[in-house]
């Protein structure tokens, strides 16, 4: 909120910046597995006195180079830039909190680059035990890098103990930082072999070829029987609210480590059977298809770490929308538009209503949600009226742990939820009241669907069969349904008339009743 953002509703920041991260992360992650690969590979050359793989080598170093310090150092500013532009106030938290650390691996990078070149360009022009000792300090100036990049990304799910003491060392060495670091690392060299495995494959044929896929399946092998631990070890170093969403809080969460799961599983199962056992059939085409079975399992491995943050970008100290958790405690039912920085209009009138509604929008939604590609909302309001939209935002964080409560004063919210119903039904006029009087006759059943049913649906843990607890008779559930924001502050107030709350409390006493019954049958 102090910043102007870019803003993409049509695509969703979030959407640019992981297109942009999840290919520089995959080519990061390689040059530091590669850098040792490289090292090891030349140093077996010399060992067994082979001029092929020292070939071999020396060819992979121009791809390596040219994917690594082009490619991966135009990625990794695009990183800076979009993040700089779509979450200025994280990138801001990130850059103060970290700037030491940001130093000491910008350092790390530049010998890398040095190294990474001397390393290229002195190939059979010095002494061998020279050139190795360059490789040797590119790999840890890469693997150094690896783990202090690694540290502030972790310090964002796992903040720990930074959240009272804001201390360098205790956001580095935060909860997660060892068993990801460890992962990470295995993962890298799990890249560089499967990397090797194309360029075998593509370059050599014959015994020749056998060999040295042989040699790149035996060192994602290994490389695996240190990343799987370690990933399991990571997992069970998390919090508890990060821990349910990583193992499948949502439907996304949920396709993603499925999708993890079975990239993994395929990428083991075509290593073993084709790299090393059946070494000499390995062909390019089946070494593409290994490589993307890796890249499936690495992409949704982050956008899973990614998301289990959620609803904070930094757990516990901010909020996608750059509201930190102290402003959104002060700032519950204040003004956006007077605390906001970047709007058109600092009071709501009926002329600016709509234009209020979207910068709301901007400010408050679009850090996640999107009009258009990724997490586009108007599919699913197309469906709902005006007095739904309205209500539904006053009890956001009821419907999903990934999302905060709205901030905001009734009048803007209810501006943002008329913009909101214009984008999703084009065309249609907005009803003179966003509560509107309800129909006579109206079943409780009807109530029901038209109020809870979001958040308590009967197929999820938060069924409402589940929720009704002591309240045994219609008084109990009458003078229930007239406080539920004290119940649970997810909760907004009940907006019915008090017709449709004695037909909902007469609904639902009959649903406690008949699953009481249900239970009693079994």
């Amino acid at each position: 909120m102090n910043y102007p953002v870019w803003y993409i509703p049509s695509v969703g920041g979030p959407l640019v910046i992981a297109l942009v991260a999840i290919v520089h992360v995959v080519v990061s992650h390689f040059a530091v597995g590669g850098g040792l690969w490289l090292v090891l590979t030349e140093k077996k050359a010399y060992r067994e006195k082979k001029d092929y793989i020292l070939e071999y080598v020396k060819k992979h170093t121009k791809f390596f180079l040219l994917l690594t310090m082009v490619f991966g150092a135009m990625t990794g500013v695009g990183i800076w830039f979009t993040i700089a532009l779509i979450s200025p106030d994280a990138t801001s938290s990130l850059i103060h909190s970290f700037v030491f650390g940001w130093a000491i691996e910008w350092v790390f990078f530049v010998i890398e680059i040095v190294a990474a070149f001397l390393y290229f360009y002195t190939f059979k022009k010095i002494s061998q035990k020279l050139h190795v000792l360059i490789g040797w300090i590119y790999f840890f100036a890469a693997w150094a890098s690896l783990w202090i990049i690694n540290a502030i990304l972790t310090f964002m799910m796992t903040p720990g103990n930074w959240l009272q003491t804001q201390g360098f060392w205790e956001g580095v060495l935060n909860p997660t930082f060892l068993p990801s670091s460890i992962f990470r690392t295995f993962l890298c060299f799990a890249l560089a072999g499967s990397y090797g495995l194309l360029t075998a494959a593509k370059k050599f044929k014959g015994e020749e070829r056998a060999s040295l896929v042989k040699y790149n399946g035996k060192w994602i092998v290994y490389s695996l029987l240190g990343m799987i631990p370690s990933l399991v070890w990571y997992y069970f170093s998390l919090p508890g609210p990060a821990k349910s969403g990583l193992a499948g809080a949502s439907n996304i969460m949920r396709s993603s480590l499925i999708h993890m799961i079975i990239s993994l599983a395929v990428f083991l199962c075509l290593v073993l059977l084709l790299a090393v056992w059946k070494s000499a059939k390995l062909r390019f085409s089946m070494a593409l298809v290994i490589l993307l079975a890796i890249f499936v399992f690495f992409g949704s491995f982050e956008f899973i770490r990614e998301a289990g943050r959620k609803p904070f970008v930094i757990a516990g100290h901010m909020y996608p929308t750059g509201m930190t958790v102290e402003q959104y405690d002060q700032w519950q039912g204040k003004s956006i538009l007077q605390n906001a920085r970047w709007v058109r209009h600092k009071e709501i009138t009926q002329e600016n209503e709509l234009e209020v509604g979207e910068d709301i929008f901007r400010i408050s939604c679009v850090a996640c949600h999107s009009t258009g590609i990724k997490n586009n909302i108007f599919g699913t309001l197309s469906d709902w009226d005006l007095k739904k939209i309205n209500r539904t935002l006053g009890s956001l964080k009821g419907m999903s742990s990934f999302m905060p409560n709205f901030v905001g004063t009734e009048d803007e919210k209810t501006a943002l939820s008329k913009w909101l119903f214009t984008q999703s039904h084009p065309g249609q006029e907005i009803p003179v009241e966003v509560v509107e009087a309800p129909a006579k006759g109206i079943s409780g059943q009807e109530v029901f669907e038209s109020y809870c049913v979001d958040c308590h649906d009967p197929g999820s843990p938060n069924a409402i069969a589940n929720r009704l607890g002591k309240f045994s008779s219609f008084d109990q559930m009458y003078e229930m349904l007239g406080r539920l924001d004290e119940l649970n502050e997810d909760m907004p107030p009940f907006e019915g008339s008090d017709e449709e709350r004695k037909a909902l409390a007469g609904y639902l006493l009959e649903e406690k009743k008949s699953e009481k019954g249900g239970e009693n049958n079994e």
